[in-house]
């Protein structure tokens, strides 16, 4: 498969899709009890199951609240 098409932003090359982490971090942008929901199904290993699947078909950028700090950054990349 061909890697998935990409496009340079600062000169830096990134996927023309980008990975959000919303439901990673919990934030589904409907209720607290949705908040609640997602917060205790998203464990490292399904986050980073999911990020495989993306990794695999060449989607390689993610947009994170605070790079380096966030549980995104500092917990799910060593599970890969």
């Amino acid at each position: 498969m061909d890697d998935f098409p990409r496009t340079k932003v600062g000169g830096i090359s990134v996927s023309r899709i980008v990975i959000g982490t919303n439901w990673f971090l919990g934030y589904s942008h409907i209720s607290r009890a949705k908040d609640k929901f997602i917060k205790e199904y998203q464990t490292r290993e399904h986050i980073a199951d999911i990020l495989k699947v993306f990794l695999q078909d060449g989607i390689d950028t993610i947009m994170s609240p605070m790079p380096g700090v966030d549980p995104i950054s500092r917990t799910v990349f060593c599970h890969i």
